[in-house]
């Protein structure tokens, strides 16, 4: 993979949008830039959208990371599952997962 460093093209970048600037050091390796708290804000001042200041390959919503189960029903459960599924729009998975949910809270208070 071959990178080019464009100094004014750089500038540009960095001054307009607050993305994290990779550039080529003297040696041919990538050194990763990161913006200061200032210029973050800044850029949320200016456009309202930071998204492209953030590395988002990392992200993770706590409390929030799915793990697969395998759970077996009854043939009548899945018929009504689907039936209500069907009515409401969604997937039978939307279904289980929205009701499940909602008996958690429930059971919280």
């Amino acid at each position: 993979m071959q990178f080019e460093f464009d100094p004014e093209k750089a500038e540009h970048i960095k001054r307009n949008t607050a993305l994290t600037l990779l550039r080529l050091s003297g040696y041919g390796t990538i050194v990763q830039q990161f913006m200061k708290a200032e210029e973050f804000d800044k850029a949320f001042d200016e456009s309202g959208d930071i998204t492209p200041c953030l590395d988002l390959s990392k992200a993770r919503r706590i409390q929030q990371e799915h793990k697969r189960v395998n759970v077996d029903f009854p043939v009548w459960m899945i018929d009504s599952l689907d039936k209500e599924a069907t009515r409401l729009g969604v997937s039978r998975q939307s279904v289980i997962k929205v009701w499940l949910g909602e008996r958690l809270q429930q059971q919280k208070v």
